[in-house]
């Protein structure tokens, strides 16, 4: 684990503590890397954001309108589904698809997009496609240039590389 204490905007105190990999003497250090798994929604929020800062998203608009084919077929409810749903859960999406999103199965919509907060990592996946789309570029890239970089977050990354493995942190009990 590593904790870090922050007093006025500030790091007060930094602490490492045990290894990286049970079994392995590596220690957790200023350099390990951690994985945040559900921490890239507010990654992905914040390049919506500023996309909205800039004119190029609109909260309400439908995601649809944005790409060159639905996200989904079948399923005329997502149509009505705008980044502002994604953005406080209320797409009607649940969390994943049956059999993962990997599969690219079916998406049911379990309730009126806008009406119910249902938390939803597949909806975010939907504002992803769109988020490339506007930008043109890859979803890490935009992360990268519009909030790792300008934070100085070195070493943070939304994808896998040898340097991230050499400095991991595996979970164990």
């Amino acid at each position: 684990v590593a904790i870090v204490a922050i007093v006025d905007r500030q790091i007060a105190w930094e602490r490492y503590f045990v290894v990286r990999t049970a079994g392995r003497p590596a220690p957790v250090d200023a350099q390990t890397r951690f994985e945040a798994a559900s921490m890239t929604k507010p990654l992905a929020a914040h390049v919506a954001l500023k996309l909205v800062e800039e004119g190029q998203l609109d909260l309400d608009r439908p995601l649809r309108a944005y790409l060159d084919k639905p996200y989904l077929t079948g399923e005329p409810q997502h149509l009505k589904i705008t980044a502002r749903m994604v953005l406080n859960h209320t797409t009607g999406f649940p969390n994943w698809r049956p059999g993962g999103w990997l599969k690219g199965g079916p998406v049911p919509v379990a309730s009126e997009p806008g009406t119910k907060f249902s938390y939803s990592g597949e909806a975010f996946t939907y504002l992803q496609h769109v988020l490339e789309k506007i930008t043109g570029e890859p979803f890490e890239r935009s992360v990268e240039r519009r909030l790792f970089t300008p934070l100085g977050m070195a070493h943070s990354s939304l994808t896998w590389t040898d340097a991230v493995a050499k400095s991991a942190a595996a979970g164990h009990n």
